[in-house]
């Protein structure tokens, strides 16, 4: 986990100059304040605290909405994440394996892939260039509920968020 925080919206009470002497620019709690008085800000009801609560629920919540602009509703959860072992395969129109289509032809004259026999033997999985083993033996439906757990603040080296 982080050992530190940026500043968000609390601040330091300060006068502050830049330019030297000259002061191109200068910065004064007491003048900000004075200068935007209904700001959240200011009156304490935006925090650090009330931000990071606000950034857990709108930005990690279990589902996002919107408004069926393009998805819809998506469970960033991935509740619903699928289970390779699970994955049905064979002729018929079925997948190879769970990472590849059946590569079989469905036979002479016939485009239906109800046609398609099983599948020749199928490359082993995971043994592609940039994959190797751990692409395989993880699987989203057990990922998702660490991938679930997040909060902001959670990430760290060396570990998974939310475990």
């Amino acid at each position: 986990m982080p050992t530190h925080s940026q500043n968000t919206v609390d601040y330091v009470s300060s006068d502050y100059t830049i330019g030297g002497g000259t002061a191109l620019s200068t910065h004064g709690t007491e003048r900000l304040q004075k200068n935007f008085p209904g700001s959240p800000i200011h009156d304490g009801s935006l925090n650090r605290k009330s931000i990071q609560e606000m950034g857990n629920e709108l930005l990690l919540g279990a589902v996002v909405n919107d408004g069926g602009h393009t998805f819809g509703e998506q469970d960033r959860d991935y509740t619903g994440a699928p289970n390779f072992d699970d994955v049905k395969t064979g002729g018929g129109g079925l997948p190879g394996n769970a990472f590849a289509p059946n590569t079989a032809s469905p036979g002479p004259g016939s485009m239906n892939a109800k046609d398609m026999p099983a599948p020749p033997d199928m490359p082993d999985p995971g043994t592609e260039f940039g994959s190797g083993p751990a692409g395989i033996a993880r699987k989203p439906s057990e990922l998702s509920a660490g991938i679930a757990k997040h909060t902001l603040k959670d990430y760290g080296l060396g570990k998974r968020a939310g475990e």
